[in-house]
């Protein structure tokens, strides 16, 4: 159950590691992460392949590789292509309904620095992890659940669940990451972007009930 916990966690943050480049000098710090929230979120990319100036085509492409990475968090063995996109599809779901307010960018010597109050997702977890454990032994007793399956079984039983749990959703109290927006060699791109990331998928989606241990 450790890798399955983790697992849940590195698909919630892998939505988010992927660089982020523009260029002109009419940049706008705040609308680029805007159109960034919304296409990790709602799919949408008519407007960041516009601030990238990239077709969208292509800005669909960046949106194909963020959904393909949480794919691959999913990748145990015996897990089948099939169950992994039932989860990724679960996802999607879950963060069109995500909240979030872009600030005004503020300029820095470096670049900009842009706000993002997030209001977490609450109740897609809690209790999750105790539902599927209860129903092992009963699944293992008809044959259901076998090792060879285990993780197959485990990721289609959080996708069942999770996807009841839709029209549930609460929120928590908003919470503030700032992203730094530095001059590199391409154009602008984000300082500390890895830790960057970590803390806007923490926030997306409230992590009560699934702990890395």
């Amino acid at each position: 159950m450790k890798k399955t916990k983790k697992s849940l966690i590195a698909a919630v943050l892998a939505l988010t590691m992927v660089v982020l480049s523009a260029c002109g000098s009419s940049f706008d710090a705040s609308a680029y992460i805007n159109a960034f929230m919304d296409m990790l979120t709602k799919g949408e990319v008519t407007q960041y392949a516009e601030l990238t100036k990239q077709s969208e085509e292509d800005a669909g492409k960046d949106y194909q590789e963020i959904l393909d990475s949480m794919k691959d968090a999913f990748d145990q063995d015996g897990v089948t292509d099939e169950t992994k996109q039932k989860v990724v599809d679960v996802y999607v779901e879950v963060l069109k309904k995500a909240k979030y307010t872009v600030h005004d960018a503020e300029k820095t010597q470096e670049g900009y620095d842009v706000t993002v109050d997030i209001e977490p997702i609450t109740g897609l977890y809690e209790g999750l992890m105790d539902e599927i454990t209860g129903e092992m032994d009963a699944a293992v007793q008809a044959g259901d659940l076998t090792m060879d399956n285990m993780y197959d079984w485990i990721f289609n039983k959080m996708a069942d669940k999770m996807s009841g749990r839709l029209d549930s959703l609460s929120y928590g109290e908003a919470e503030s990451v700032t992203v730094h927006i530095v001059k590199g060699e391409n154009g602008y791109e984000i300082k500390d972007q890895e830790s960057t990331s970590e803390r806007i998928g923490q926030l997306l989606i409230d992590q009560s009930g699934i702990q890395t241990q």
